[in-house]
């Protein structure tokens, strides 16, 4: 998640899914990346694997810097192979919670060409609302942005559901893979006691 103040709703997904959560409070470092790299590789999980990251943030071009700045810092620690799904985007909500939660994107020679990357890269994506975040008047281009607090936990648990646990697999699934790693470690430590107590 982009903000600090998701921790609560991430640490209840990280109870319920057994999923690593970070909350990056607005501008993730190259620290936090090197950290949550570490707590992974010493979790025994291989950085060659795939990744899949379910972001939590604001639907602007800030909100995007911050995500991508994120994951290039986790390819500089060796997670290369990493996918990205956006949870907050204009498909999320109806046309009507779009027009009430919106808020316009600043304008200016300085956000010029960072908000046009980001129009560009969310044009790609055909969001079938996002005609709610653009209006062309004057023959000029105003861009509205959604805050992440705009889609309820609700409907973040809901798609979540629908993209995250195909890959976890179900809870039934997940409970047999624990119970058989607990089971090799526990054979391992008989096979090792049996070993070096041979008269026990």
């Amino acid at each position: 998640s982009e903000k600090l103040g998701h921790f609560d709703y991430l640490a209840e997904l990280h109870e319920k899914h057994h999923v690593t959560v970070i909350a990056l409070g607005g501008q993730p470092s190259v620290l936090n990346a090197e950290y949550f790299v570490d707590d992974i590789k010493a979790g025994r999980t291989s950085l060659r694997r795939s990744f899949y990251f379910y972001s939590i943030g604001d639907f602007d071009p800030s909100g995007w810097i911050i995500r991508d700045a994120f994951i290039n810092n986790l390819r500089h620690y060796g997670i290369k192979n990493a996918q990205v799904f956006d949870l907050i985007h204009p498909d999320m909500l109806t046309p009507e919670e779009i027009l009430q939660s919106r808020f316009p994107i600043p304008a200016g020679p300085d956000m010029q060409e960072k908000n046009r990357r980001w129009l560009a890269d969310v044009s790609s994506r055909r969001y079938a609302n996002m005609k709610y975040l653009v209006e062309e008047t004057g023959g000029k281009t105003k861009l509205y942005g959604l805050e992440a607090e705009a889609v309820s936990t609700a409907r973040l648990d809901a798609k979540l559901k629908e993209i995250m646990e195909p890959v976890l697999g179900s809870d039934e699934d997940r409970l047999k893979l624990y119970e058989m790693k607990n089971l090799g470690q526990a054979v391992k430590e008989l096979i090792l006691f049996k070993v070096t107590h041979p008269d026990i």
